[in-house]
């Protein structure tokens, strides 16, 4: 099945998936007007794991991933789960500190400041497709 892919004004991808037109009726009347790199592909030139699709972009009709914005998104996605295992880290702290636990402490403050740097990680720079970065987050802890 065909699938129309264009770049956006803001550099993004879009695709449409003509149902109830022909392609050329889409491509006329949903289209906008300031998209660019306009393509027909087919549906197997659209990639079937959107968990960076913010990072596709249009290269010729060819869907590539811009691996520094999907470095990016996995950073945000790393901020965004820590922030519930940080609170419940707060409140195993305060009750280690509550009992006196100077080892649990460390422990904690350990695990929270291994969150805390995570988004910094290397690895996430050195890797070179999306499958490495998946395989960075979640933590295999």
């Amino acid at each position: 099945m065909a699938r129309i892919v264009y770049t956006r004004p803001d550099g993004g991808l879009s695709y449409i998936v003509p149902v109830e037109h022909s392609v050329e009726e889409v491509l006329a009347k949903d289209v906008p007007s300031d998209a660019t790199d306009v393509h027909v592909v087919d549906d197997s030139a659209i990639p079937r794991d959107f968990t960076f699709h913010d990072a596709w972009r249009n290269d010729n009709g060819r869907i590539v991933v811009d691996m520094l914005k999907a470095r990016n998104i996995l950073r945000d996605q790393i901020r965004a789960a820590r922030v519930p295992i940080l609170q419940a880290l707060d409140i195993e702290y305060q009750i280690a500190d509550e009992r006196g636990d100077d080892k649990a402490k460390r422990s904690i403050a350990a695990r929270k400041q291994a969150l805390r740097d995570a988004p910094a990680d290397p690895t996430i720079d050195m890797a070179a497709t999306t499958d490495a970065l998946e395989a960075l987050w979640p933590p295999s802890e």
